[in-house]
């Protein structure tokens, strides 16, 4: 059975006990930013880069709710059209009433190659395919999340705060100058249980270029859900009051007790 992680948007810090009754459906409109319900969460999953439509049916099975977003990978240089990474589920998916939360990141796996990467991205030297892809994603109509990068602090590849902001604003300026309205972007932080990193205001490219904000989450106790309701107040609600969105949740496993 593969591995399913829930996601979890808060918008009020509530119990995550009661999650599941908590649950909204999400409203998708065309040519729109997708909007935080009034109360309760969105629940969805997390299937990187190889999901299908059979694991939404088994995470809906599974929780007994609908799911509002599947996040889900897309690596560059792929485009919204590309058959094996693209759009091949993207309007099923929201004829269904599902977001698709998309990690559209560069594929890169050490710190330097992230650097240099960036850099070209920053000087222009993607400028064509990123004007191709916010073309087709204009063309598509349905509300998509996107966040331009997978834990924007992890060690092993992450940016310096200045390069990252640059890097994340030259992607939406292109956006933003070709009319893309459908587009809700969203950045998020790792965290695990004990992380007490509170770098994430150097890393914030403005209000103007962030939709929602959040961590990922990863425990072995249940009763450290309420770490993370902490951990995301104390550094979000600080200086934004942007959404909260958990892109990754779940479990950690010890080697000696095996895969869930």
């Amino acid at each position: 059975m593969k591995k399913i992680f829930l996601i979890l948007i808060i918008f009020s810090f509530i119990n995550l006990g009661i999650l599941n009754a908590q649950a909204k459906a999400v409203a998708i409109e065309k040519n729109k930013k997708i909007k935080a319900p009034a109360s309760g969460v969105y629940l969805g999953l997390y299937m990187n880069s190889t999901g299908t439509l059979s694991d939404v049916a088994e995470f809906e099975e599974y929780s007994g709710k609908k799911a509002a977003l599947y996040y889900r990978h897309n690596w560059w240089p792929n485009t919204l059209n590309n058959p094996q990474n693209g759009s091949f589920e993207a309007t099923t998916l929201a004829e269904r009433g599902i977001v698709w939360a998309m990690a559209w990141a560069i594929p890169t796996t050490t710190k330097e190659e992230t650097k240099a990467y960036a850099a070209k991205i920053i000087e222009g030297q993607e400028d064509e395919y990123i004007y191709t892809m916010a073309k087709q994603i204009k063309d598509y109509q349905y509300s998509l999340m996107i966040t331009p990068f997978i834990e924007f602090d992890n060690p092993n590849w992450s940016l310096e705060p200045e390069l990252y902001k640059r890097y994340h604003r030259h992607v939406v300026d292109i956006f933003n100058e070709i009319g893309v309205s459908n587009v809700t972007w969203f950045i998020y932080n790792g965290y695990e249980v004990g992380s007490s990193n509170k770098l994430p205001l150097s890393y914030y490219p403005g209000d103007n270029y962030v939709d929602w904000v959040g961590s990922s989450f990863y425990y072995q106790d249940e009763r450290d859900n309420i770490s993370w309701k902490t951990y995301n107040h104390d550094i979000w609600e600080g200086f934004t009051n942007k959404p909260i969105f958990a892109p990754e949740y779940g479990p950690l496993v010890k080697k000696e007790q095996g895969q869930p």
